[in-house]
């Protein structure tokens, strides 16, 4: 809860992140009792198009509520800047199953899916760092 450092909780909250993270790009292929960070922990479906939450979307959301969450947490303390970067980190990891575009960019290449792995690490990093 230091600011300008990373505390034990941020570096938990990081090690989840990257874990998920990875684990939706499909870099880590793990199973854990027969559950994946591939498996499908709930669909949407409308118009024919169907968007899925995987477990590691879900591990990716948590490492970052544990960042967010041991940090100052209070929004008036936060900078324009990091809440900027939350809704940036926040999008790059839900917007691929509910965007078709986005979906395209980040799983369709090895450098799309590099470049999207880099700025959420980066994001979710300094706003450890920094809160």
């Amino acid at each position: 809860m230091t600011q300008m450092q990373y505390d034990a909780e941020d570096i938990i909250g990081m090690i989840v992140f990257i874990f998920g993270t990875s684990g939706t790009l499909g870099w880590v292929d793990f199973s854990f009792f027969g559950i994946g960070l591939d498996d499908v922990l709930y669909t949407i479906s409308a118009d024919g198009y169907a968007s899925q939450l995987t477990v590691g979307i879900f591990l990716s959301i948590l490492g970052l509520g544990i960042i967010i969450a041991t940090n100052d947490f209070a929004w008036r303390a936060y900078s324009g800047f990091q809440i900027w970067l939350v809704i940036a980190v926040v999008w790059l990891v839900i917007s691929p199953p509910f965007v078709p575009i986005m979906k395209t960019i980040t799983f369709g290449s090895d450098l799309g899916g590099v470049l999207a792995f880099v700025t959420q690490s980066m994001g979710a990093g300094f706003l450890s760092w920094s809160g």
